[in-house]
């Protein structure tokens, strides 16, 4: 569900009818520039969510959220998932270098 919240934020709620509809492309170089959501899974519609992420950066950025989100799912900080999502944080965190 895509909703529109009072105080003006989208609220995405993934796999309750919104789904990943495909990757977003800016021109024909076949290079995805950014990834689509909506309620229809046959294309875009005018109440879509488009997350575009046009550099190295931005894909980062976007991933280490989800890995984020992901590391509060499990307590055992030594398991072989809290060390996996460890070892993908590091290999994020160099494209996360922004410029003092």
């Amino acid at each position: 569900m895509i909703k529109k919240l009072d105080n003006g934020n989208t609220v995405i709620t993934l796999g309750e009818g919104t789904v990943f509809v495909g990757n977003v492309h800016v021109n024909d170089d076949k290079i995805a520039s950014g990834i689509y959501f909506s309620n229809n899974r046959e294309g875009m519609t005018d109440d879509g969510i488009i997350i575009e992420m046009s550099n190295k950066k931005a894909v980062a950025s976007y991933l280490m959220a989800l890995v984020r989100f992901l590391e509060t799912w499990e307590d055992d900080k030594e398991s072989q998932f809290n060390k996996n999502i460890e070892g993908l944080k590091k290999d994020l965190e160099k494209y996360l270098v922004f410029n003092k």
